[in-house]
């Protein structure tokens, strides 16, 4: 973000507040710091993406303040029932929070109904109050979020579109770039080129920037949001064609002793066609709606069409049947990558208005491959942080009576519900909050606001405030929210302003017992030490692998689709979170205490894994389609490839229990015993002559997979074996 536009969204955010602070002390409204703290948590890099924030806060405040005043009407003399129905709520609330589109509108939906409560507890006038609180709340929230989006509309608009142009253009060309570095690699003496895991680092952060960049150009964006269906089927097609990529670039060092060249006489000229796909695509992708040229469509009519890549069978025939099997599987992911950017090439060409829209086939979001499964169980585990945090405030409120009064359970649902979107440490939070309160907020509360005599001088304070930190908050976000959030919050500004010193030390105290009791919780519930939560991610990471294998189970298509639902969700629950808190967890690994386990070995070791996960993928494809292919061929094998399956889980069995890693190295013998036995199957069947060589060829790609796991099961095994896990396992205390 250059000076100029961070001067402008500063400027913007802070014009807004200073329009809502007017227009509430103008119609006399008693909570214009509801309005602020709305424009506050909205106010993003793109109209786009605060539209549709914006939408989401008012959807989850008109859900929170109807299911608030139910709980008023129904259970408001009931303390006891009123707990357990916000218990319920929010699990459910923290579940879906967890993963949904709406995630946003579910979090407010959740903090408000306690708030309503709170607002009219111990009031003489219940109904009145009640109402009175749910309906200013409503009000200023709207009016707060129709301001902000009419001054980002109005003044220097930044369209979700126009960055998702420049970002998907930047992605495309990382991608072309990777393709090229692969290329290089499969030769037999590959040229000294740069790693691929940089590139593909790039690739996978702005793949992650395009997928929220889509939503808000939806948004703002008319031309993009015209044509929202074919657009969704461009947004999977770019992620399906980064896995294939990343599938696709495990198989190389497989098959390289190979040398694929002789095996398929014509790879140069079609990796050469690939690459001319990739860079029509970056092309495509940067034009607006073009008129045909002759001379590009006759070149696209190429690129689009389907070739076949020709395989010396002669050649082939002389490869053992595993090393055949490796092959196959190369030759697979390299099918699935041709496919995935013609697939890609051709949605592009239907937005820019060059192919009837009738000529591919449309995905709706609903049946996005990469969409969550609803059910995790993990998910269910972090749901129950806070209503846990939720249960402690209540009796400590019920029994001790702090500053705040059941303000303090409201506070503390508020704050532990965007902790599991937003991980951070409670404590570092409390310690931040408190600072910027009595540094920043306290000085200009006391001394400044007292000072001003006209409504003109407080506007203009609001102003400048909120314009200092939106400007420095540019490069932090923790730099504007908190200042700003605690300064509309804390300082009460209305028509009836009153300052006292109380007025802050009472929010101090009751946001520090909140921020205590979260993370007396946090510490109670979740593992403290890293060192723990890299044991707990690794256990869950063998576990979720063990599962895995024994989901690659055929007999019948229900099996075989049951299996295929249970896959997907185990790698959802077990394999990508724990790979994911490994990661996280390592950066807040004091080395010097463990001088065995150097950041360079965890590092392999989260690489390993890395690297199994893409493994798995590769084999659930390839069982996937001789499943659909051939399903007499796995049926047959399925005696053998039981067993092979049985000793694998064992291995990852093992490992989840911290077992010698060496457990590999003893399963060895029982698997090459395997591995003859299927190849002399393998050897009959050849004799016999395979009924569906199309289907012949899937089995081998599944064989060839399942080795590439096996292979990365050693690598695994090295990276084990290089851990002390005495260090990480010994109490510290």
């Amino acid at each position: 973000m250059t000076g100029r536009v961070r001067v402008q969204e500063a400027f913007k955010l802070a014009l807004s507040i200073m329009l809502t602070f007017w227009l509430a002390l103008e119609m006399d409204w008693d909570m214009p710091r509801y309005a602020a703290l709305a424009i506050v948590v909205i106010s993003l890099g793109t109209t786009g993406a605060s539209l549709q924030k914006g939408v989401m806060r008012i959807l989850g405040t008109t859900v929170g303040l109807v299911v608030g005043l139910t709980v008023i009407a129904v259970l408001s003399q009931h303390q006891w029932l009123a707990l357990g129905f916000f218990c319920l709520y929010f699990l459910v609330i923290g579940y879906f929070v967890q993963f949904s589109p709406y995630s946003y509108a579910w979090y407010v939906a959740g903090f408000l109904p306690p708030l309503v409560w709170a607002s009219a507890y111990g009031h003489g006038d219940l109904s009145s109050q009640t109402f009175h609180y749910a309906t200013f709340r409503y009000l200023e929230t709207t009016a707060g979020i129709v301001i902000y989006t009419l001054v980002c509309a109005l003044l220097w608009p930044i369209k979700a579109g126009d960055q998702l142009k420049k970002v998907g253009a930047a992605f495309l060309n990382d991608v072309r770039d990777l393709f090229t570095v692969l290329c290089g690699d499969l030769a037999v003496d590959p040229p000294k080129k740069p790693e691929p895991d940089a590139l593909q680092t790039s690739v996978a952060g702005r793949l992650s920037q395009m997928q929220g960049l889509f939503q808000a150009a939806y948004a703002d964006t008319p031309s993009i949001q015209r044509c929202k269906p074919l657009w969704e089927t461009a947004r999977i097609n770019t992620r399906a064609l980064v896995d294939a990529l990343a599938l696709w670039h495990q198989t190389i060092a497989d098959c390289r002793d190979l040398d694929p060249e002789k095996l398929l006489p014509g790879l140069s000229k079609h990796l050469a066609t690939l690459d001319k796909r990739l860079e029509r695509i970056t092309a495509l992708w940067q034009e607006d709606l073009v008129k045909g040229d002759p001379a590009k469509e006759t070149e696209d009519t190429l690129l689009l069409k389907k070739r076949g890549i020709p395989v010396r069978k002669h050649t082939l025939s002389t490869l053992s049947h595993f090393d055949r099997a490796v092959f196959m599987n190369f030759l697979q992911q390299l099918k699935i990558l041709e496919q995935a950017t013609r697939d890609l090439l051709h949605s592009l060409r239907i937005i820019k208005g060059l192919d009837a829209e009738k000529e591919v086939s449309v995905s709706s979001p609903t049946s996005d491959p990469y969409e969550s499964s609803g059910w995790e169980p993990q998910r269910l585990r972090k749901a129950l942080f806070p209503v846990l945090c939720f249960i402690a405030a209540y009796f400590f409120w019920i029994y001790v009576n702090p500053p705040g009064g059941p303000s303090l359970p409201a506070t503390v649902i508020s704050i532990s519900l965007s902790l599991l979107t937003t991980p951070i440490s409670p404590v570092l939070m409390l310690i931040v909050m408190l600072v910027v309160m009595w540094t920043v907020v306290a000085p200009v509360y006391f001394f400044l606001m007292p000072a001003l005599s006209a409504g003109f001088g407080l506007l203009g304070l609001i102003f400048v405030y909120t314009f200092v930190f939106g400007y420095v908050g540019a490069k932090s976000p923790a730099l504007k929210l908190v200042p700003i959030l605690l300064f509309v919050m804390m300082t009460g500004i209305s028509n009836t302003q009153a300052y006292s010193f109380f007025g802050l030390a009472v929010p101090s105290l009751m946001l520090g017992l909140v921020l205590i009791i979260i993370a007396v919780v946090h510490m109670l519930w979740t593992p403290s030490r890293p060192e723990r939560v890299i044991l707990g991610s690794i256990k869950r990471f063998f576990k979720g692998c063990e599962k895995v294998t024994a989901a690659f189970a055929y007999g019948d298509p229900k099996t075989w689709e049951k299996g295929r639902i249970l896959r997907k969700r185990y790698a959802e629950s077990f394999l990508l979170p724990g790979v994911r808190q490994l990661a996280a967890s390592q950066k807040h690994l004091d080395y010097k205490l463990f001088p065995d386990n150097d950041p360079d070995k965890v590092a392999r070791l989260i690489a390993a894994l890395h690297q199994v996960i893409h493994r798995f993928h590769a084999l659930a494809i390839a069982f996937d389609q001789v499943g659909a292919k051939a399903p007499d061929l796995l049926n047959a094998a399925d005696p053998i490839t039981k067993t092979l399956r049985e000793k694998i889980q064992s291995v990852f069995k093992k490992w989840a229990r911290f077992k010698p890693s060496d457990t590999l190295e003893k399963e060895r013998t029982a698997i090459e015993k395997i591995a003859r036995n299927l190849e002399s199957r393998l050897d009959a069947q050849e004799e016999d002559g395979f009924a569906d060589e199309e289907g012949a060829e899937a089995l081998y790609a599944v064989l060839g997979a399942l080795r590439g796991l096996i292979q990365s099961m050693g690598e695994t095994r090295e990276s084990l074996s290089s851990i002390n896990w005495g260090q990480w396992q010994r109490s510290r205390f």
